[in-house]
């Protein structure tokens, strides 16, 4: 039986998405892709997935409903995956940002279905991005029913067929009409999923690990190694090689780097916003090693969650399989371009 490899590619063109189709088709050359895609596609589009075998969706679903591609495009999944009853496995992924380094069907199982964690040193109520999304989706309410969960990437989703097919249908229950009317130009693909896996989880997910198959990015390789004061700017070095982090105002005294301006981001509530992670206002230097909110930033540094061997992207002494949210930074956006352009 084949697998299933699911995701949209609406909006996007061929060129950003090489990565993912390429990558995918590399590690998976007798399973299926299928993408949902604009109708007619780009020539270029059309050639690219045509040459590496990819099943081109257009997007329509037994019920039209309102909202933006990223709120509804699992009930196109929902569609095929009812049509095509004769999947073993199946991973609902993003595609845009995400970059396979094996087979994520590999492993034999039987009845199963993964979700996949973020950072672990962030909550969904101390990540921006994650908090204003959750409030904004659905209400001060739901935020606080699981304001201090770990957050969970649903950008990427591995089970069985059957599995999968309870998530999706939950998701479609919980996605009502209501919701998808009220403010609905709102992504709400990560807040409803949340609800789902932390107060019901009747779909059995099972929460693995960030790093174990599916490494999420996104908030932890901006964790520097060393950061210092060179020449009036802000300079981070991380595993891959130096970086800005910022720029303006910045002085030294006593042993600590006030940094102020707004050259990438603005001051919220005393906190330097440099999306997608923040800088306090005070930054202190003690013995070369960075320090904020009395915590040593070295015990965190990226080296030990992240690392490149052999052109392979490790996260937590585990080979990655697929890496997600690549796109986030300069250095992975660049190595994985050139390598599949």
């Amino acid at each position: 039986m084949k697998n299933l490899i699911i995701g949209t590619a609406t909006g996007y063109s061929a060129d950003v998405m090489k990565v993912f189709v390429k990558s995918a088709r590399k590690f998976h050359p007798d399973d299926d892709i299928a993408l949902v895609i604009d109708f007619p596609p780009t020539p270029e589009m059309h050639q690219l997935l045509s040459e590496h075998g990819i099943i081109e969706l257009s997007y329509q679903i037994s019920t039209m409903l309102p909202g933006p591609i990223h709120n509804i495009r699992y009930f196109r999944y929902l569609d095929f995956l009812m049509e095509h009853p004769d999947y073993k496995d199946v991973f609902l992924c993003d595609t845009r940002d995400l970059a396979f380094q094996g087979n994520v069907f590999s492993e034999s199982r039987k009845k199963y279905l993964y979700c996949f964690f973020e950072d672990e040193r962030h909550s969904i109520v101390s990540e921006p991005g994650n908090r204003t999304g959750m409030l904004l989706a659905l209400g001060k309410e739901a935020l606080l029913s699981v304001a201090n969960q770990r957050i969970i990437c649903w950008g990427t989703v591995l089970g069985d067929r059957l599995s999968v097919l309870h998530y999706l249908f939950k998701y479609r229950g919980e996605m009502t009409f209501e919701r998808l009317l009220k403010d609905n130009h709102l992504v709400k693909d990560q807040a409803i999923p949340t609800l789902i896996a932390y107060l019901d989880n009747t779909p059995g997910f099972e929460m693995k690990e960030n790093g174990d198959i599916v490494a999420t990015v996104g908030l932890t390789s901006h964790i520097p190694e060393t950061i210092e004061l060179v020449g009036g700017e802000v300079l981070a070095t991380y595993a891959f090689g130096w970086q800005r982090l910022f720029t303006g105002n910045i002085t030294m005294k006593d042993g600590r780097i006030f940094a102020e301006g707004e050259s990438h981001g603005k001051f919220i509530e005393g906190y330097y916003s440099c999306f997608p992670f923040d800088l306090p206002h005070e930054m202190l230097i003690i013995d070369g090693k960075f320090h904020y909110d009395n915590q040593q930033f070295v015990v965190f540094k990226m080296g030990e969650y992240m690392k490149m061997k052999g052109g392979e992207l490790y996260y937590g002494g585990k080979k990655a399989v697929v890496v997600h949210q690549f796109d986030r930074h300069p250095f992975l956006m660049k190595y994985y371009t050139e390598k599949y352009a």
